[in-house]
């Protein structure tokens, strides 16, 4: 089944090429693995025909060979150097809001690859979302169970800002932006209308799954 992104690119009237471990349609897939796939060249022999490059691809935790430097930074340079090797000229990349400023190792590993890109002759686009919710994600669970717990710990006051956006709303920036001249070159903060503290997006959560309320209890930051 086609991903919600990939839908929403086959709707705008693209044809879409998804990147994965196992390619079991050829016609539709690219096999491929950010985790051991580093070098330009693997990419570059499959890129034949392809028009822009939109690299999604993102872990919050490390595990194994999934580390933040191999999936958010060798992988994706590799994969923009090839674009440059061999025509490939729109180039999408997904941050993430705080890049340009984080300490962690998430966020140094693609500020890294976001200054890469933007050192090659490429009509590049770096996309920085907010914290992204929605049906499945990670974010959602991770919010959707902390708004469902009997007593919800808070870091502090919980008075923490969060802007978060909903999947959709991305995925329609993110076709918008794919033919918007105007975002070549530019890093793009995509955030929700208004930014809402902690506590209240957790109250939120919480009434929309139709859940009485509940306490708050503050732990240390």
């Amino acid at each position: 089944k086609p991903q919600p992104r990939s839908r929403a690119l086959r709707m705008a009237g693209h044809r879409v090429l998804e990147v994965r471990r196992r390619a079991t349609d050829p016609a539709n897939h690219i096999e491929g693995n950010f985790a051991r796939d580093v070098n330009a060249a693997f990419w570059r022999d499959k890129l034949a025909g392809v028009d822009c490059v939109i690299n999604a691809v993102g872990i919050l935790r490390e595990h194994g060979e999934l580390t933040f430097e191999r999936i958010h930074t060798r992988a994706p340079r590799a994969l923009f150097e090839a674009c440059a090797q061999s025509g490939v000229r729109r180039i999408i990349q997904i941050s993430a809001l705080g890049a340009d400023e984080g300490t962690s190792g998430y966020f140094r590993s693609k500020h890294e690859a976001d200054l890469y890109l933007a050192t090659l002759a490429l009509d590049w686009t770096i996309v920085q979302p907010s914290v992204v919710y929605g049906p499945g994600g990670t974010s959602a669970r991770l919010f959707t169970m902390l708004a469902s717990l009997p007593l919800i710990p808070l870091p502090g006051k919980g008075q923490q800002a969060l802007q978060p956006i909903h999947i959709d709303d991305l995925i329609a920036a993110i076709v918008n932006i794919l033919s918007d001249r105007q975002s070549q070159g530019q890093r793009v903060p995509l955030v929700g209308a208004r930014p809402l503290p902690l506590r209240e997006f957790l109250a939120r959560l919480r009434a929309a799954m139709g859940l009485m309320r509940t306490i708050y209890v503050r732990v240390p930051l």
